[in-house]
């Protein structure tokens, strides 16, 4: 059957062969007029409704994201912005995954965790290096002298494990008038 006529049998595509029947040329005696100029439907409506977005589960998810080997969740970062991530993964997988499997994103991108010194070591170490102020370790901080086994957020890292201040966790004896946490 020629393509024409197909295209006359299949009513939505019927504007749109129309336009093209001198491309396969004359149409059959049998089938329909194209209706006149006026009365087509514009190309608009050729448009198909989005497919609805399956998302990969989380188990295939981490799967692919472990095989992209990124070794942190800033080089994650960069790879979305980039344009890398496919769309059935989401961008925010720890909130997606939630109740869904998420353990963290260690195991998400499939690196190891790292182990920090207990609360009490790693402050003993950060003691000795006499630092008064928050400036200062933030800038000893990111001056690349700090170990992989100090964490560069302690406030965080040791929140439920003995975490009191930055005093504290720098030697002082505590500003006046701040408040303890326990």
């Amino acid at each position: 059957m020629p393509l024409a006529s197909l295209c006359f049998a299949l009513p939505p595509f019927a504007f749109f062969c129309a336009a093209t029947q001198r491309a396969v040329g004359p149409l059959p005696s049998f089938s329909p007029a194209p209706p006149p100029p006026h009365k087509r439907r514009s190309t608009s409506t050729l448009r198909m409704p989005p497919l609805p977005l399956t998302r990969l589960n989380f188990v295939d998810a981490r799967m692919y994201m472990r095989s992209a080997e990124l070794k942190s969740k800033k080089a994650w970062v960069a790879w979305c912005k980039g344009g890398h991530r496919p769309s059935n993964i989401p961008s925010a997988p720890d909130k997606s995954y939630r109740d869904k499997g998420w353990v963290s994103w260690f195991d998400w991108l499939g690196f190891e965790s790292q182990v920090f010194l207990p609360f009490e070591e790693a402050r003993t170490l950060v003691h000795q290096l006499k630092l008064k102020s928050k400036n200062e370790w933030e800038a000893w901080r990111k001056g690349g002298h700090r170990p992989a086994k100090i964490p560069s957020a302690p406030a965080r890292t040791y929140r439920d494990q003995g975490w009191v201040s930055m005093p504290d966790w720098l030697g002082g004896h505590g500003a006046a008038g701040t408040k303890r946490r326990r």
